[in-house]
């Protein structure tokens, strides 16, 4: 592939989980109470003979668009409440690339950014 498009999304969120080390030292939460900093990340990967008339492969509004709604269901509550499933960083990234993948074309990648902590979980599918 020659090309990469990376969109992101910024929002807050609240995972809701709780650290297991640092409750057995009686240390408070890492997350702040409004919840931690993040970004959405989406790439996505084709080659230079996919590009159309217009210079482009991909339609980006149409890409942010579903990003929203991603975000929105993330932020709209604690992800333990919000999920069926241990919403760790690493799953949530895997639900939210499983929502996205039929969406776009050539998804390359999810990842979620805990800007807050500093953190990454980026998820590639089953490739």
């Amino acid at each position: 592939m020659a090309y990469k498009v990376v969109l992101e999304k910024k929002f807050k969120a609240r995972q809701g989980l709780k650290s297991p080390i640092r409750n057995a030292q009686s240390l408070p939460s890492l997350q702040p109470p409004d919840g931690y900093d993040l970004s959405l990340r989406v790439g996505i990967a084709f080659a230079d003979r996919q590009l159309g008339e217009r210079g482009w492969f991909i339609d980006t509004d149409s890409v942010e668009s579903e990003l929203d709604k991603i975000a929105a269901h993330l932020a709209a509550g604690t992800w333990t409440d919000l999920f069926d499933f241990r919403p760790t960083f690493e799953h949530v990234t895997r639900w939210a690339h499983q929502q996205l993948q039929p969406l776009i074309p050539q998804l390359d990648y999810v990842e979620i950014h805990n800007r807050t902590l500093g953190v990454s979980t980026k998820y590639t599918g089953d490739n």
